[in-house]
């Protein structure tokens, strides 16, 4: 028989406790993309190109220049997300 029952975490509570587990085992998210161009990092933040180029001249965007080719870090874009996490209670 089995028994379910349900309980209630607040996100952040849980996505602390994740991370903490993953912390401890020494799991990380895995890397396929480590860095990526406009198109697939404005699909990536799921934003419109306005939205994406507006973040980018306001300088919220990281994103290193070789050659006049821009790519951007699946990294950095997850802390410029987590930056701006707001947690509702």
């Amino acid at each position: 028989m089995e028994v379910k029952v349900p309980i209630n975490i607040p996100d952040d509570q849980l996505l602390d406790a994740v991370e903490s587990i993953f912390k401890k085992y020494g799991l990380t998210e895995k890397q396929d993309t480590v860095w990526m161009n406009q198109t697939n990092a404005r699909k990536y933040l799921n934003v419109s190109k306005a939205t994406f180029y507006r973040w980018e001249k306001a300088g919220k965007i990281p994103y290193s220049l070789i050659e006049g080719v821009k790519r951007y870090s699946k990294k950095e874009l997850n802390q410029l997300m987590n930056e701006h996490r707001v947690c509702m209670r």
